[in-house]
């Protein structure tokens, strides 16, 4: 079994999680994939559809993550990769 969740860089690039609430994540969810615990441990609100987890703070919460899935304008993407050592 993968785990793997949406993920949406914002401007300050914090990095907006779906979960498992929320139609997007559900999705992946309903696929057979799994909502990475690091991630949902940063919940704050254990009843938003999302959680925010700072750039500086990604790379441990998405250590046990198998798939990440982005959206966003090239250049989004692009400093989301850099700020997360993904490339």
């Amino acid at each position: 079994m993968q785990t793997s969740k949406l993920y949406q860089c914002e401007r300050d690039l914090n990095i907006s999680v779906y979960r498992t609430a929320d139609p997007r994540g559900a999705y992946l969810t309903d696929l057979g994939f799994t909502f990475p615990e690091k991630v949902e441990a940063q919940a704050k609100d254990k009843n938003a559809f999302y959680v925010q987890i700072s750039s500086e703070l990604a790379v441990d919460a998405l250590s046990d993550t198998d798939i990440i899935i982005t959206y966003g304008d090239d250049t989004r993407q692009c400093r989301f990769e850099e700020r997360c050592n993904l490339l």
